[in-house]
This record gives C-alpha cells, sequence and structure tokens, in this order.
C-alpha cells in the first residue's frame, strides 16, 4: 500500500475519539502501521451535527500526537509526520471549526492551505 494515496483509510478502525465539550466537534486518529512497529495515528476533524469533514491532511503520513480543545469550536493539534526525522519534529496547529481557518507558527490561514503551512515549517 502507498502511504501517500492511501485510499482505504475509511476500513481501518478509529482508536482515539477526542470530542469538543458541546460534542459538536470531533477529532478523531485512524492507525495504520507505516514499518513495523511505527504507526501513524492519520487524524480527522469532523463536524457531527453536519456529518462532514472540517479537515484531514492528503497526506496520510501525518500523524496526531495529541489534541486538546481550546473552546467548542478551537482545536489544537500536535502533529508530527512520518518518518519523524524533520526539524522540528512535530508541529502545533490551532484549527478554529467555525471559521475554517487554521493557525500554525504565528501565521493564519484556510484549511484548504494548511497541510501547505505544514510542510513549510518541517525541513
Amino acid at each position: 500500500m502507498n502511504p501517500e494515496t492511501n485510499t482505504d483509510l475509511e476500513t481501518i478502525e478509529i482508536v482515539e475519539t477526542v470530542e469538543s465539550p458541546t460534542r459538536r466537534y470531533v477529532v478523531q486518529a485512524a492507525p495504520w502501521e507505516a514499518r513495523a512497529s511505527q504507526w501513524i495515528y492519520h487524524p480527522s476533524l469532523l463536524d457531527t451535527a453536519s456529518k462532514t469533514l472540517i479537515w484531514s491532511p492528503s497526506s496520510t503520513l501525518w500523524s496526531l500526537d495529541k489534541a486538546t480543545w481550546e473552546s467548542e469550536q478551537t482545536v489544537r493539534l500536535l502533529l508530527r509526520k512520518f518518518p519523524g526525522n524533520q526539524h522540528p519534529a512535530s508541529v502545533e496547529v490551532r484549527i478554529n471549526c467555525l471559521s475554517k481557518n487554521a493557525v500554525v507558527n504565528g501565521q493564519s490561514c484556510s484549511l484548504n492551505e494548511l497541510e501547505h503551512y505544514l510542510d513549510a515549517v518541517i525541513h
């Protein structure tokens, strides 16, 4: 399976779910084994009311280390990209689910641009 083009994520069990305070939004992590005993927890951010995907990186090499809700609509994610030899090793992003904007390294961007910003932060 090519990890960059993995289209079978829907069939993988979700092992981590972090709900917003009122459960309107949820962060989910779907695990897959990238190498022997090296797991990636591919993140997805969902709106449970409309049953829509708000954001998920297109590259399945992004892994969720931690998700913390700062408010009902703002979540802080700590992400890293496999194989993990980049600097910095992880990137913190704040996503506003209502406005569909994010902040990475002090830079604001739309969710459509977010993965580009994440890739630009790591070397």
